[in-house]
């Protein structure tokens, strides 16, 4: 990069002003434009055009995006879980192709989310206990590692387990369920 032999010939040029000025201004500006045959771009080379800088941003602003884009909404899968059974759900395990997730309990009428991490394309499990009775149900749902994939599993008040998936779940609302 241009900028450290720029900064080189502006910090030379100072030094030899603050030395006691054996060379005039003129001699000392053109001190600062370095010879072609140096290698060392002049300081006037060194500054970006603004048409440069304006697609700099561009690109900068494109990435950040994408990464933002990335982590909150095609992220990994998240379970959302409720519990409308009437009943405290206890003893919760998620499970799937290289993940298995477990939530102690569930209170009647609330909601958990759970971000799981299967390794590639996996299904998913769930077994609880309510009341000291076991229940089950398999193959809920489709996942993959990325994807923003959002599972929604509610037990009903009759325990009937049903699932919803939807793809691009934000995870903010995760974060800030408002």
């Amino acid at each position: 990069m241009c900028l450290v032999p720029c900064g080189f010939l502006i910090e030379s040029a100072w030094w030899k002003l603050r030395s006691g000025g054996q060379e005039d201004n003129n001699q000392m500006q053109r001190s600062a434009i370095a010879p072609a045959d140096s290698g060392v771009m002049p300081l006037s080379k060194c500054l970006m055009s603004k048409s440069s800088l304006k697609l700099l941003v561009c690109v900068i602003a494109a990435f950040l995006t994408f990464v933002v884009l990335e982590v909150l909404f095609f992220g990994a899968p998240v379970i959302i879980l409720k519990n409308d059974s009437g009943k405290r759900m206890s003893n919760i395990l998620l499970s799937g192709s290289g993940f298995s997730q477990t939530v102690a309990s569930l209170e009647p009428h609330s909601t958990t989310s759970v971000v799981v991490y299967p390794q590639g394309e996996s299904g998913l499990k769930i077994e609880f206990a309510i009341e000291e009775k076991s229940h089950m149900k398999d193959d809920l749902a489709y996942l993959q590692r990325f994807g923003g994939y959002c599972v929604t599993v509610r037990v009903a008040a009759d325990l009937a387990i049903t699932s919803d998936t939807r793809l691009g779940y934000l995870k903010v609302r995760r974060l800030f369920p408002w």
